[in-house]
């Protein structure tokens, strides 16, 4: 029984309840079964958590295209070189704002007396449930790691992980269910693994690769308990939009330009995990 704590040196009372007063070594574990207010007592000490308030930044990303007008009216077998060119564009915005997601560091800088913002990925953000594989990755040590993600949050995570380290989670676990067309996370064709704490989507992100080829990252896009989902997060009327003719006047030629200004929230860290250096 502990009646008493000062800067985590503990007072207690040993041989309480029907167990014996023994030795408690190093890692044994001790389960807390809460307060035992005595007959009379006066209200217990409060006791709070404060929040960490974690910052981020929308970010403005931005693509153009530029045609000369010869360009411009010369005609193509298959398409015409702006629709040619958008379509090109698309695909290269797109991918900036998922390496951002997965990669982004929050930051503000201003040296050149403008600001320049990025956004937080998930990466720099799931700082909590963060574990290494150190080499060969075990069923044990998976298990353990998905049991610390799914302690908190709710019961279903997405797990975005570079080939290394989806190739040995795929040869460790036994999928419940194959990926089907219809069946995606987050737009990612994804295979579903049960385990005794909750269910995990694996999905092999293709933009993860060298150093980060070897890392998983589980996400929780239910958000659980909280309510509260991850979700991408757009300055006022900045929604990511085509702007045509935004070239300057007398050009001999036409500039189109995707532009957005966005960035995410990730909620709660406690939600979310990464297993590193995975062999």
């Amino acid at each position: 029984l502990i009646t008493n704590i000062v800067s985590q040196t503990l007072t207690v009372v040993r041989g309480v309840g029907t167990t014996a007063a023994a030795a408690i070594v190093d890692n044994d574990p001790i389960v807390n079964l809460g307060p035992h207010q005595m007959e009379g007592e006066t209200s217990p000490a409060a006791r709070n958590t404060t929040n960490v308030k974690r910052t981020s930044y929308t970010q403005i990303f931005a693509r153009s295209l530029e045609l000369s007008r010869t360009v411009e009216k010369t005609t193509l077998a298959i398409e015409d070189a702006r629709t040619q060119e958008r379509r090109k564009k698309l695909i290269e915005i797109s991918r900036d704002i998922e390496h951002a997601a997965i990669f982004g560091e929050p930051f503000e800088e201003t040296s050149s007396g403008k600001r320049r913002r990025g956004t937080m990925g998930v990466r720099s953000f799931a700082t909590v449930n963060v574990a290494d594989a150190n080499g060969t990755l075990t069923e044990p040590e998976l298990d353990d790691w998905l049991s610390q993600i799914f302690s908190k949050g709710s019961r279903h995570r997405a797990v975005f992980a570079g080939r290394t380290a989806a190739d040995v989670i795929r040869r460790i676990k036994k999928p419940t269910m194959q990926g089907r067309p219809e069946d995606s996370v987050a737009g990612f064709k994804a295979t579903r693994y049960q385990t005794p704490d909750g269910e995990f989507d694996l999905v092999r992100h293709k933009l993860m690769t060298g150093a980060t080829a070897t890392e998983a990252i589980a996400i929780d896009l239910e958000g659980g308990a909280e309510g509260v989902s991850p979700e991408i997060c757009v300055l006022t009327d900045s929604d990511l939009m085509l702007h045509e003719n935004v070239q300057v006047p007398g050009q001999d030629g036409r500039v189109d330009k995707y532009l957005g200004e966005l960035g995410f929230r990730w909620c709660n860290p406690d939600n979310h995990g990464r297993l590193n250096k995975i062999t």
